[in-house]
């Protein structure tokens, strides 16, 4: 009986100990938590086309003028050409140099304004609001020419020379791909121009007017740009 038991003794021995010791036998496993996403699939890039690069653009501006001195708002219409350089500060986000020239009409109540040459230069801050859409802050400043002319009941009164002033200009647009080199952007702005009209000339006779001419142009544009 006593050899019995010590047999039965040894050979359940190594069964308790394994028990008894936590080895991979008697070890729980926990289940994996599912994957939240396929890590086969690489994260879709940025858009090659909003790295860094010059830039060149056509835009149509339309608004209204209004006079500082309360006159009734007219229309006002500009065509412009731009060329710059946006640089990439980020995945999501760039800066934008570069400068404007405009062509177009001022309304007034008081005379024709027609400005052959507005040339402002302009910085931009953009951030992507999605893979396709970004917006953009804008703020300027530059020289405007204006030829200064009314006519009151057939008479013409002209200013004698080209009259310079100052423009300021700031805005926001939401800007979009429309090609690998191309975006289209709309945007809404607010310019200021001023001028001091000096001498005019009526019916053959000149005079010293010493008048200011200050506008406020709220307007829409539309413009489009090329990446180079």
């Amino acid at each position: 009986m006593r050899s019995l038991f010590i047999a039965f003794a040894l050979a359940t021995a190594p069964a308790l100990f394994a028990i008894g010791s936590g080895t991979p036998q008697g070890e729980y496993q926990p289940p994996k938590p599912p994957k939240l996403f396929d890590e086969t699939v690489p994260p879709a890039p940025l858009p090659t086309k909003y790295g860094s690069s010059p830039f060149l653009g056509l835009g149509l501006d339309v608004g209204q003028s209004r006079s500082i001195d309360g006159e009734a708002p007219l229309t006002a219409l500009f065509g412009d050409f731009r060329a710059g350089y946006i640089s990439a500060i980020g995945s999501w986000n760039h800066v934008e140099f570069g400068g404007e020239v405009k062509i177009g009409q001022l309304g007034h109540a008081d005379a024709d304004l027609f400005t052959p040459f507005t040339g402002t230069a302009r910085v931009g801050y953009g951030y992507t609001i999605n893979q396709a859409l970004r917006g953009v802050f804008y703020l300027g400043g530059g020289v405007s020419l204006v030829n200064f002319e009314d006519s009151t009941n057939g008479v013409v009164t002209k200013a004698t020379d080209m009259t310079v002033g100052h423009t300021f200009k700031g805005g926001y647009a939401l800007e979009f791909p429309m090609g690998d080199s191309l975006l289209g952007d709309a945007g809404f702005y607010w310019s200021y121009y001023s001028y001091l009209i000096k001498d005019v000339e009526t019916a053959g006779i000149s005079r010293t007017i010493n008048k200011r001419i200050a506008l406020n142009v709220p307007s829409v544009q539309l413009s489009v740009k090329w990446r180079l």
